[in-house]
């Protein structure tokens, strides 16, 4: 059994302690890090109060996994932490998720339950696929990226590291997101998207967000 440390105490970290105790494999985690101030609080489950991220010291046995939602904070934190050490996670799997033979995703992903990877399908460290995401056939997905609830990518989609895909948006088959992408909840993408563009509608047009307009 290994020890998970969970990084974030927020939402999503009481998910993941969720699943953790549901997937075998997993010890109910005696430790989360968090800097935020947040605690869990989970029915049935006696959680520790967090620690703060940067006073935590690696045991032999740790296995840290990073839940956190906005993929640049958890590719960023998961990078500050294997520079003090740390090793994650092997991939946390809902039982209730269903793989298809031969998909190993990478370290520190978060598989949710009723979430489908179709086969050949690809995914680097890091990636969070949230409830009932659907993956399909040869599709790769780059490290730290996020698949809202919901979500679908079709055969053959290849998407950079750190894209977000929004609750409900459908990917059409052998489109490209680029690296720090985003799609918008409920859109409709037939086409390419560029790095550091935001992508929105039915069908999806890309435009430059927030953060770059002006530069």
């Amino acid at each position: 059994m290994q020890r998970l440390i969970i990084v974030g105490a927020g939402s999503l970290g009481r998910e993941v302690a969720v699943y953790a105790s549901q997937c075998p494999g997993f010890q109910i985690p005696v430790l989360f890090l968090d800097d935020t101030g947040a605690r869990p609080d989970i029915a049935g489950l006696a959680l520790p109060p967090p620690e703060p991220i940067d006073q935590w010291k690696p045991l032999q046995g740790d296995r840290v996994v990073v839940a956190l939602g906005d993929p640049d904070s958890r590719l960023s934190l998961a990078q500050r932490l294997h520079d003090r050490g740390a090793l994650f996670a092997p991939p946390l799997v809902h039982p209730l998720a269903w793989l298809a033979p031969g998909i190993q995703p990478g370290p520190g992903c978060i598989i949710a339950p009723f979430v489908t990877i179709g086969t050949g399908a690809i995914l680097g460290a890091h990636v969070l696929a949230n409830t009932h995401a659907a993956i399909g056939h040869d599709t790769r997905i780059g490290d730290g990226s996020t698949l809202g609830p919901h979500s679908v990518l079709n055969g053959w989609v290849e998407m950079g590291h750190c894209v977000l895909i929004g609750s409900g948006a459908v990917v059409t088959a052998r489109c490209q997101i680029g690296n720090h992408g985003r799609v918008a909840a409920g859109s409709v993408v037939y086409t390419h998207v560029g790095p550091k563009l935001t992508a929105s509608g039915n069908p999806a047009r890309a435009f430059p967000m927030p953060a770059a307009v002006g530069k």
